[in-house]
């Protein structure tokens, strides 16, 4: 009798692990949860998206399995989210969240950690620093033929894209930026050099180049 009961209590518990017992979302879970990234980068920013997936063989619905996921910028949250998987009718769910990461002066690492019961997953993104900022030509002249309210054009690269500029001598030259670029304009006709500065408001990072005048003669 005893042998028949042995048997009889082996059988369910080989029924129960056949029907995806413990897997009903809330405990348990034999299935896997996975996280992948991807990510597209712009000149000052970067979008970074996760798929979360969770798959489990046992279940043919994987519909309200519970979901916490953490995103981190360099350790601190930027974002923490608890819902369901809600795909029915399927032993695979999942979903993509996707962040845009400003660029700074230094990488940054994006992590996202998933977790469902005892189910955890990662991934790390990381996200390329800001190019270094550049302004060219490094000197350009006025020459004497330039007369006063011409101009001169130098390029930015690189940063933040948020520029300022400042002129050590606004009485020889002004200084204004359009863009991408400074628009230097003559606003004397003396000699003289003048130090014209780019600094990236996002980084800090500051750039100087200069002009130089060349005296206009007066008129005969």
């Amino acid at each position: 009798m005893r042998r028949v009961i042995n048997l009889i209590m082996v059988c369910c518990v080989l029924a129960l692990a056949g029907c995806g017992g413990g897997n009903d979302g809330s405990g348990g879970l034999t299935g896997t949860v996975s996280v992948t990234s991807t990510q597209t980068a712009s000149d000052f920013s970067s979008t970074v998206s996760f798929t979360i997936s969770y798959t489990n063989p046992y279940r043919t619905s994987v519909g309200g399995v519970p979901i916490n996921y953490t995103v981190t910028v360099d350790n601190v949250i930027i974002d923490h989210v608890a819902t369901n998987f809600n795909d029915n009718g399927t032993n695979t769910s999942s979903f993509t969240v996707s962040y845009i990461i400003p660029k700074t002066g230094s990488e940054q690492r994006v992590k996202c950690v998933a977790n469902s019961a005892n189910l955890v997953s990662s991934s790390i993104q990381a996200v390329e620093p800001l190019d270094t900022l550049n302004v060219t030509p490094a000197t350009q002249e006025f020459s004497a033929t330039d007369l006063v309210g011409s101009t001169k054009t130098y390029a930015i690269s690189g940063g933040s894209g948020n520029y300022i500029v400042s002129s050590s001598s606004t009485s020889l030259v002004s200084v204004a930026p359009s863009g991408s670029t400074v628009i230097a304009t003559r606003e004397s006709a003396n000699s003289g050099t003048v130090t014209i500065t780019v600094t990236d408001t996002g980084t800090g990072a500051s750039v100087a180049v200069q002009a130089t005048l060349v005296a206009i003669p007066p008129p005969d």
